[in-house]
């Protein structure tokens, strides 16, 4: 697996390097910066002697990982009920740790992301599982279900921002999508 890890690490590091146009570039590569480049990756992700920092970057990692799965599921939330037509990038209904292309051009696993979908986990569940990225999938599919059933909200409403007071108010977005009589309140952390 840090074999494949490392291959995509140096496509992208190549990639940006290049469009950087800091010290290389696509039409005059700096091979010798270029080759200096990977060879940094490949020892901190193959030599022993960074094992520690590998460690160190590893729990660092998960230290913030809660903070970023909680981003990540507002951010869904709002991409899907924010006006407009919601962008779902097809392999992203899960966690996506993909890096810039040709990393994330890779094939998309469907058939782990239709066995997930069924049987139909209760949230206690998927907030137990939250690593395995279910509960984004969960999510997308839930608020897509109650754009369906409101169509005509999402498609005719109006979007109307909301004030939040507290003391956690500015750790809240709230608005309302309102049609007729019907009125949708979005809250996202």
């Amino acid at each position: 697996a840090m074999d494949d890890y490392l291959a995509r690490l140096l496509q992208w590091q190549e990639k940006a390097q290049r469009e950087a146009k800091l010290r290389s570039s696509c039409t005059a590569p700096n091979e010798a910066y270029e080759s200096a480049s990977r060879d940094f990756l490949t020892r901190l992700l193959h030599d022993s002697g960074t094992r520690d920092l590998r460690a160190d970057i590893a729990e660092a990692a998960m230290s913030i990982a809660p903070a970023g799965a909680l981003n990540s599921l507002s951010q869904t939330l709002l991409k899907l009920c924010s006006p407009g037509v919601p962008d779902i990038y097809q392999g992203t209904e899960l966690w996506d740790f993909s890096l810039v292309d040709p990393d994330n051009r890779r094939p998309v696993d469907f058939a782990t992301r239709r066995t997930s979908l069924e049987p139909e986990r209760g949230t206690d569940e998927l907030l137990t599982y939250w690593k395995d990225g279910r509960i984004k999938q969960w999510l997308i599919k839930q608020t897509l279900k109650i754009r369906h059933k409101y169509l005509s909200v999402f498609a005719q409403g109006d979007y109307q921002p909301l004030v939040v007071a507290g003391d956690k108010a500015d750790h809240l977005v709230a608005f309302v999508r309102r049609y007729k009589d019907i009125q949708i309140l979005i809250l996202a952390p």
